[in-house]
């Protein structure tokens, strides 16, 4: 994580206070993630960050893996976004293998979607990590990942779980000095 940290400390007085910096610490990351594991599988990974806005989460970074044209923001009792900023720990999850669930299915049972909004995610994806990102009792943003691999997160206390833990504390860093 000392590359996370040195990404962050190298950028100018002009981008320290903007999102933009958490931008370059999402691309910083998407690789890190990746060279993790033997699953060699193409995971379309994809890393975003939201912040709280009202009874809400807001989407605020540019994606790394994808385009997000809506950037409305969502209920904190809906997704695992939602579910981390409300536990206040990473949450991750892959989907069931059971045939006859659908992604959106799952999403209604699992994370409170409505089947409308459950069905414009991308019913490819397969793994789902998010990580509340707290400035002491406060929680100032939540990271946001995805893959089409299944189990692409791996179980609680391993190595990725443990870089996404150990990449909120430069986020935090960057909060603190903003």
């Amino acid at each position: 994580m000392l590359l996370l940290k040195n990404f962050m400390e190298h950028k100018t007085q002009e981008e320290h206070d903007s999102p933009r910096q958490l931008d370059s610490f999402t691309r910083a990351l998407l690789p890190i993630l990746m060279a993790v594991g033997t699953n060699r599988d193409e995971p379309k990974l994809r890393i975003c960050v939201y912040i709280p806005d009202g009874d809400g989460l807001l989407h605020v970074t540019d994606s790394v893996g994808f385009a997000v044209d809506d950037r409305k923001p969502i209920p904190r009792s809906m997704g695992i976004v939602g579910l981390a900023a409300r536990e206040s720990k990473l949450v991750s999850v892959s989907f069931p293998t059971k045939p006859a669930t659908t992604v959106t299915d799952f999403f209604v049972k699992r994370f409170g979607y409505d089947r409308v909004d459950a069905s414009k995610l991308d019913q490819q994806r397969r793994s789902w990590a998010a990580v509340p990102i707290k400035n002491g009792d406060t929680l100032e943003a939540v990271l946001y990942c995805d893959a089409c691999t299944r189990d692409f997160f791996g179980k609680t206390g391993g190595t990725r779980h443990k870089i996404l833990e150990a990449a909120v504390i430069g986020v935090v860093d960057f909060i603190r000095n903003r």
